[in-house]
């Protein structure tokens, strides 16, 4: 695909904010890159373009062919390089580490319990599953931006509890140069409300897109958002059929409802699928739950889409067996057969038993 759709197009002039529903297929990335390129063009304001994954990230750096003002990065990239470079603002030390492994917090958090004689004599029992909630506690209330003081304030029997381990815990992390990932949007996002960094974005910066939005939690989308009212020209791009983060907080709606309501937002759908057969996009389709976007078949190659439903992974993992021995027998090399599952786990499992 060497040549913008008429869709695709559409988007790539489009200049405001914009959702676009982009199924498998359609050319997202393509688009996305295409849009970069002309705005390289046409304004000398910075663009930020952000994504979930390093993978996304890295494949829209690749192609992006002239970096000049584009910052294509992770929001959680993006949410650190504020902290390191700006977290003087808030009085955070210089010299931050980031810390990445949950036993690192659990270590920070027994620490603070021990040097508490009020927290030893409340969490005499400490286990491993009572510092795990607690660090998914500290972690829930980063994400949502609620800072310590909040518990102190609080009328909750439990409310000086919370106050002092996660009070504790922030100091203590401080104290030692060190943040987590919670960290990156919590600290960013108070950083990203100053004056001086709004001042500061709203001259350099002027294009914000983010693509896989429908990944987006709560939290991310207050980064988002932050950064959305200092510029005049924001994209969210991603497939709500394909939000697979859900129990990590996120939630398609974000990028459907809240964002179109919040900046009163336009909506295009890419519904030319480039990528699979017409057989496989017309599935697609049917199983989509009723979504109101539907894919148009553009990739010109027959075949055979079946639908099986099977008792158990054991009768799954046979019947796929069968199948491979009969596409032998029938001359198809093995290296011309793929088995996709949903989970990792499922297919090394069947792997160690020789299924596959």
């Amino acid at each position: 695909m060497n040549l913008p759709s008429k869709l695709q197009k559409n988007i790539i002039d489009y200049r405001g904010f914009l959702v676009v529903n982009a199924p498998p297929g359609s050319g997202k990335t393509f688009t996305l890159t295409k849009k970069i390129e002309k705005v390289q063009n046409e304004s000398n304001k910075k663009i930020i373009a952000l994504t979930f994954s390093n993978k996304a990230a890295v494949e829209l750096q690749e192609r992006i062919t002239d970096k000049t003002n584009v910052i294509a990065t992770t929001i959680h990239s993006f949410c650190q390089d504020i902290v390191l470079n700006r977290g003087y603002q808030l009085g955070l030390p210089g010299n931050l580490r980031i810390i990445s492994e949950e036993r690192d917090k659990l270590f920070i958090i027994k620490e603070v319990i021990n040097a508490s004689p009020y927290l030893l004599e409340k969490l005499n029992d400490f286990s491993l599953d009572e510092l795990t909630k607690i660090s998914k506690f500290i972690s829930t209330q980063k994400n949502k931006f609620i800072p310590p003081e909040y518990f102190k304030e609080s009328d909750s029997k439990h409310s000086k509890i919370y106050y002092e381990v996660y009070d504790g815990y922030v100091n203590s992390m401080l104290n030692q140069n060190l943040f987590d990932f919670d960290d990156l949007l919590y600290y960013a996002y108070q950083i990203l409300n100053l004056e001086e960094t709004q001042s500061l974005y709203r001259r350099l910066y002027g294009h914000l897109y983010i693509d896989e939005a429908q990944d987006l939690n709560l939290a991310q989308y207050e980064i988002i958002k932050s950064v959305a009212k200092l510029v005049d020209d924001v994209m969210l791009i991603g497939d709500p059929d394909q939000s697979l983060y859900g129990f990590m907080g996120s939630s398609k709606e974000i990028m459907l409802t809240q964002f179109r309501k919040d900046f009163n937002a336009s909506v295009i759908s890419l519904n030319e699928n480039y990528r699979s057969a017409k057989k496989i996009v017309d599935m697609i389709n049917k199983l989509s739950n009723g979504s109101a976007d539907k894919s148009l078949a553009q990739f010109p190659i027959e075949g055979e889409v079946t639908f099986n439903q099977y008792e158990n992974e054991e009768e799954e993992a046979d019947e796929i067996l069968k199948k491979i021995c009969q596409l032998q027998n029938d001359g198809i090399p093995l290296e011309e057969i793929a088995i996709l599952g949903l989970l990792e786990k499922f297919l090394s499992k069947r792997k160690k038993q020789r299924y596959y």
